[in-house]
């Protein structure tokens, strides 16, 4: 399990960006866009799924932008564990 975790999400650290975006996919089909940005004092990390009838995810909001960076590494780790393939939009 760590294996599989370790090889795509190191390739993702450190976010540390004020602005960007990822396109999640497998098998070639897209799943998910995850994309992070500032709004006002806050960091905001959007994720929109891509399949049809998935519902929607509320933006996540965070403080600092290394709260965010740690969020974003998980989810994206998260995603790797399930098989998805991760690139940076």
């Amino acid at each position: 399990m760590l294996h599989l975790m370790q090889q795509p999400a190191a390739s993702l650290s450190p976010v540390l960006e004020a602005e960007a975006t990822w396109r999640v996919s497998r098998d070639g089909a897209p799943v998910a866009s995850v994309a992070i940005s500032r709004e006002g004092g806050d960091v905001v990390v959007a994720t929109d799924l891509v399949q049809e009838g998935a519902t929607a995810v509320a933006p996540c909001r965070f403080a600092s932008l290394e709260a965010a960076d740690a969020f974003v590494n998980d989810l994206m780790a998260s995603f790797a564990y399930l098989g998805c393939d991760v690139a940076r939009a």
